[in-house]
């Protein structure tokens, strides 16, 4: 069984129902700026009907996503062992992933040489592994979560304005009639949250990996014994800190991908030299 493209293939199903779910949010936060402008009649009821029908989908959408996330999660760790320490699968625990996964044909062709460590199976190969996912996975999450800041600081400043602007074009001309339009700013307040705190994960799951980072380069660099023990706590170092994350933006990393893969093979060099000589890795 091919377990990268299987965690692939659920990672690009996670992402997709999330972008279904931020969709859904953007279409929501425009039917309450609409919802400011209609105050009353056909339109307004409307446009709260189609509300109701968006806050379906987006839970449902929301459902999907960390479903896949999950077990996508669960994937990578399986995969990573694999790879850095020759611990495969069951047979019986390939089955029923293949069953849940389906065809992954499309996401098999790059899989070979997924991971760039030239190392042997060992305790040294888990880290390196662990230390370039977790290297890609900084960079692509902190680019991501400073954009989706911009975005949603944007949102914000979008129904503020509207808001003054409508209240000073036609002025309340009730206690009721000014608190309807509080209300509906309130939900396209919340239209933006998912925005904010998908950039807050991905700040914290940014700072997380960078802590990972340190923790695999000083086992790298060390020039003692790296048991397996050792390797597996920065493994599940590594996932704890992307797990709450959600599915990082592929095409963050497409336009990211030239400049990290150059970072990466100057940060690995320091210490490939001295690695393959060192005690723990035979």
């Amino acid at each position: 069984m091919n377990l990268v493209a299987s965690f692939r293939s659920e990672f690009k199903r996670s992402e997709r129902y999330l972008l279904w779910s931020l969709s859904l949010k953007l279409a929501l936060f425009a039917v309450s700026v609409l919802v400011l402008v209609f105050e009353a009649g056909f339109p307004a009821k409307a446009l709260l009907w189609f509300a109701g029908i968006i806050q379906l989908l987006l839970f449902l959408s929301r459902w999907r996503s960390m479903t896949h996330q999950c077990l996508a999660e669960e994937l990578r760790r399986t995969a990573m062992l694999k790879d850095g320490l020759g611990i495969c699968p069951s047979r019986m625990y390939e089955a029923k992933i293949a069953s849940r996964v389906g065809d992954v044909t499309k996401y098999s062709a790059h899989t070979a040489g997924y991971y760039t460590s030239k190392l042997p199976e060992g305790p040294f190969r888990l880290a390196e592994i662990t230390a370039e996912s977790a290297f890609y996975s900084e960079g692509i999450a902190r680019a991501s979560g400073w954009t989706l800041v911009a975005v949603a600081a944007s949102g914000a400043v979008i129904v503020v304005y509207s808001f003054l602007a409508l209240v000073m074009a036609s002025p309340p001309s009730t206690t009721l009639d000014l608190a309807s339009k509080i209300a509906v700013l309130a939900v396209a307040f919340w239209a933006t949250d998912d925005w904010i705190v998908m950039a807050i994960r991905l700040l914290v799951c940014a700072s997380g990996c960078d802590r990972v980072l340190d923790l695999c380069s000083e086992l790298l660099e060390t020039e003692g014994a790296v048991t397996e023990r050792d390797a597996c706590i920065v493994l599940m170092e590594y996932h704890a800190a992307v797990a709450e994350a959600g599915p990082l933006p592929s095409v963050v990393y497409k336009i990211m991908r030239k400049r990290l893969d150059k970072a990466w093979a100057l940060f690995a060099s320091d210490w490939s030299a001295g690695i393959s000589g060192a005690p723990g890795d035979s």
